[in-house]
């Protein structure tokens, strides 16, 4: 990565020596325009070259800030993540400056658009990074300004007259730049495309294409119209052009090689120096870099400080007299005459706080880059090391002289002692005897007491121990009973209300309680969960006296899914017949949610009266057992509830192969030849919509009208007195349906249309009672196939009709 940025940094300077040597050039071709036309007389316009500067300055101006992004694009880590963070964060300041400045932020707008402007700009040559042939992209930054370059050149030569214009040799500059940054075979293509430009501008003026501009005066004649002025110059530019690219490359690889040569060589002095920097800095011993005549070139002071701070340029001899003393200018002048090392040993040297240090100096020959001697002097101190030697020595001497009189004290009490043992033996031997006696009786008593330690704790060990086994005998023994419970509640998880009964009586009998009470919820919502509780008539009325009261008390249940425990001590009168044994008398109410996946689909009532018997065990039982019992409930009433939707599916089923049915035997039905032909139809009918009467009547071309069917022939074909109306507007407005409900009866009448193309050939009239209709497209429906059989039958007696008249008139 380091390397990319330090080539992509190389490539930038040279792109930005190219704007540099672009912005004076700008200058020089105006200056060239001025000076040929105003002073030497030639002829061509000022202005399209004063045009022609501009745009390259715009252009200019374009690369500058171009190479300016790029130069802080090689300076991004996170890419375009941290380009919208910047704007973000320039958007976040100005906005927090103008609501505590207000108006007065308003200056800063300049500055919060040019962030901003930037960070997109960058964005967009961070998107455009991964592109093949990317214009805006480092690699191609060379090749659009030699192609800027080119283009402009050929715009100047074109304007100041083609041909004749010398400005075509300003096309060696982009053409050697590109040579020797981006190789031969690129310089070589840029040199063929710099002097083709030149030959196409030259044969477009010469066949007329495009007019010629002069560049000197017409007394002078006109190269534009010979070819082969134009041929010689394209040749021997293109010669010319070619040369300089190659000779740019060869001296760039000249260059670059002495470079590289140079730098491996600066590298290696550079090693050698933090080498040699290094070992001298990080070295304990001070060193001294000296002339033949003791002045003092470089050194170190050392860990000891002996020497002062500022020796620099300053004789050695003369600021240390210590070393002149012991000959030090001599043993100078040996080390550069003979050029060997040489030491001095024991220089005696007082430092500031007054203390005397011995030094060892090694002198050493070296040469600097002129190959002038110089001594490399390394002083080492040697005071603690000789104190130490001095010290030990010392030491050495007195534990001698101490031995010496130890040995003569030694023989005198050894005979002393002799003598006395002698008198004392018997009766240290009766004394240790005792003493050994003592001890091993006060031995038996400890060892004793501590196995009588040891055995209360072994014993105590084993009662805790014991009871601790008991109770998770207990607990397991508990839990094995719930799980067995619960085995026979999965075995029953099919019925709901056999799974209600059995949770309600093993509740009852598993943990003593007087009355329980198990509520499944049918509704979702609290207010309709209370009212099912309190309307519940499998409960005991015990159970149901506190929720009848204070219906507040089952909120924590109803709302938030959290037990009601309610405990309450009892003081019976004398008179009573209970008899109290153990203490008082405890009452327990507790109203229980049951949940499965933090639904609450239930709710256990209970109540106990009687002693207190471990009340919390019981409760933490309970949870237990109803927290598995809920998986079983849940269980029973997901099939109840497949078993309801099931039977739902079934009738709905049912009810669509009906209407297919008679959907069905509708659209296959054939008129008959009775007086109600279409009886069956309006049977069909009645049955697929549900009416309790259906009429169909046909309109004829004279005004009658004839009823085709009717569902109850009870009432005859005279209409009644509510079907008038509708038949009425069904005759004034064929297009549409109408509706008429009875006030009296409260029945509904639905009209419909029967029409053959745009005539009325009919009508169709439901009666249904006072429900609603259940299935307005289904009745429609019965209706278009009816206007469908009907107009059928129109066509089929007119086609008769025609056919008998076309067979009289035929015969007569």
């Amino acid at each position: 990565m380091e390397g990319q940025n330090r080539n992509g940094l190389r490539e930038l300077q040279i792109a930005q020596g190219l704007v540099t040597l672009r912005w004076a050039a700008i200058p020089i071709l105006l200056g060239f325009a001025v000076l040929t036309t105003r002073f030497l007389g030639m002829s061509f316009a000022i202005f399209p070259v004063y045009v022609l500067s501009c745009m390259l300055a715009i252009v200019n101006i374009y690369f500058t800030v171009h190479i300016s992004m790029l130069s802080r694009q090689l300076l991004l880590r996170h890419g375009l993540l941290g380009l919208r963070r910047f704007m973000l964060g320039a958007v976040t300041r100005y906005m927090g400056t103008l609501r505590l400045s207000g108006v007065r932020a308003l200056t800063g707008i300049p500055k919060v658009g040019l962030q901003i402007g930037t960070a997109l700009y960058l964005m967009i040559l961070e998107s455009l990074k991964g592109l093949r042939f990317n214009v805006l992209s480092l690699d191609n930054v060379m090749h659009s300004q030699v192609i800027i370059d080119i283009l402009a050149i050929t715009l100047f030569t074109r304007y100041t007259g083609s041909a004749e214009s010398p400005l075509t040799m300003l096309a060696v500059i982009p053409v050697i730049v590109a040579s020797a940054v981006m190789g031969s075979a690129t310089g070589i293509i840029y040199a063929l495309s710099a002097s083709g430009a030149y030959f196409v501008l030259a044969l477009l003026v010469n066949w007329k294409f495009l007019a010629h501009i002069k560049f000197y005066g017409p007394q002078f004649g006109d190269l534009s119209l010979s070819q082969g002025w134009s041929l010689s110059s394209f040749i021997i530019m293109s010669v010319a052009l070619l040369g300089a690219a190659f000779l740019a490359n060869n001296l760039t690889a000249v260059f670059k090689e002495r470079i590289f040569f140079l730098n491996q060589l600066l590298d290696k002095n550079r090693r050698e120096g933090i080498a040699h920097n290094g070992v001298a800095e990080h070295s304990s011993h001070a060193w001294f870099i000296l002339d033949p005549e003791g002045t003092v070139l470089k050194f170190k002071r050392g860990q000891t400080g002996l020497f002062p701070a500022q020796l620099s340029g300053k004789n050695l001899l003369e600021a240390v007299p210590a070393f002149k003393q012991h000959g030090l200018a001599y043993v100078l002048q040996a080390v550069v005459t003979d050029g060997k090392s040489k030491e001095i040993d024991r220089v005696r040297l007082s430092s500031s706080e007054g203390t005397t240090h011995t030094l060892a100096c090694r002198l050493l020959p070296m040469f600097d880059s002129e190959g002038r001697s110089l001594i490399l002097m390394i002083v080492d101190d040697l005071s603690e090391l000789t104190f130490f030697k001095e010290r030990v020595e010392s030491l050495r001497q007195s534990l001698e002289t101490s031995r010496s009189d130890l040995e003569k004290m030694t023989f005198d009490a050894r005979e002393a002692n002799a003598q006395l043992m002698k008198s004392l033996k018997q009766a240290d031997d009766r004394s240790n005897e005792i003493c050994s006696l003592t001890v091993q009786i006060r031995d038996y008593q400890a060892k004793i007491q501590s196995d009588s330690n040891h055995i209360d704790e072994i014993n105590s060990q084993l009662v805790a121990m014991k009871s601790t086994n008991d109770a998770l005998l207990a607990d397991l023994s508990y839990k094995q009973v719930l799980l067995d419970e619960m085995t026979e509640l999965f075995r029953n998880c099919g019925q709901i209300e056999a799974l209600g009964s059995l949770v309600e009586r093993r509740t009852k009998a598993l943990f003593k309680l007087d009355n329980t009470c198990l509520h499944i919820f049918r509704t979702p919502s609290s207010p309709g969960r209370m009212s099912e509780v309190l309307d519940t008539r499998n409960a005991s009325p015990r159970l149901l006296d506190l929720p009848r009261k204070n219906p507040k008390v089952l909120d924590p249940v109803l709302n938030d899914g959290q037990p009601v425990i309610i405990r309450a001590e009892v003081h019976p009168e004398k008179s009573a017949t209970m008899a109290i044994t153990n203490g008082s008398v405890h009452r327990l109410v507790a109203y229980i949610p049951i949940r499965h996946e933090n639904e609450v689909i239930g709710m256990m009532m209970l109540d106990r009266y009687g002693p207190e018997e471990s009340t919390d065990k019981m409760l933490a039982g309970l949870a237990y057992y109803l927290g598995h019992a809920a998986i079983a409930l849940k269980n029973a009433i997901n099939t109840r509830d497949l078993e309801t939707q099931t039977r739902q599916l079934s009738q709905t089923i049912q009810l669509m192969e009906n209407q297919s049915s008679h959907l069905m035997s509708m659209v296959r039905f054939a008129p008959g030849d009775g007086e109600r032909p279409y009886a069956g139809f309006v049977k069909h009918m009645a049955e697929l919509t549900g009416a309790i009467d259906v009429l169909m009547l046909r309109f004829h071309s004279d005004g009658s009208r004839q009823c085709l069917g009717r569902l109850n022939p009870a009432r005859g074909d005279e209409l009644l007195a509510i079907e008038e109306p509708v038949l009425r507007s069904l005759q004034a407005n064929p297009t549409h349906k109408a509706t008429v409900r009875s006030l009296n009866e409260g029945n509904l009448l639905l009209g419909f249309p029967l029409k053959q193309g745009n005539r009325l050939c009919g009508a169709i009239l439901t009666h249904f009672g006072e429900k609603a209709v259940e299935s307005p497209p289904l009745i429609e429906t019965a209706a278009r196939i009816a206007e469908e059989h009907l107009g059928m039958q129109v066509l089929r007696e007119e086609k008769e009709l025609w056919e008998n008249f076309y067979q009289e008139n035929l015969k007569t």
